[in-house]
């Protein structure tokens, strides 16, 4: 005869997260969302194939339809612009904190 194992179970911690934290992270991917838009078509879309739909650059060259070297500028150049815009959302998100505090 089987013995019985005892099941344990835990209590589930992640009612207990802070909200606070939930709202940031909620703001920060909503700033993330609207400054991918401000991208050129062409800038979204490698962003998209690469980091979204998880090709390498070879395959999102080909899916794009543009030499590698073309593509890999895409890359850099819309991680340049996004980190640029997301900086400038982070100025203007904190200053109207502030104001409204």
């Amino acid at each position: 005869m089987r013995s019985k194992k005892t099941l344990i179970q835990t209590e589930d911690l992640s009612v207990y997260k802070d909200k606070e934290d939930t709202v940031i992270t909620d703001t920060k991917y909503l700033q993330l969302k609207g400054c991918l838009k401000q991208l050129e078509p062409h800038h979204q879309k490698a962003l998209e194939l690469v980091y979204f739909n998880g090709l390498t650059h070879r395959e999102a060259h080909k899916e794009m339809n543009v030499p590698l070297g073309t593509f890999k500028s895409y890359i850099k150049q819309a991680l340049k612009k996004l980190k640029l815009n997301y900086d400038k959302a982070i100025v203007w998100l904190s200053i109207l904190i502030e104001v409204i505090r």
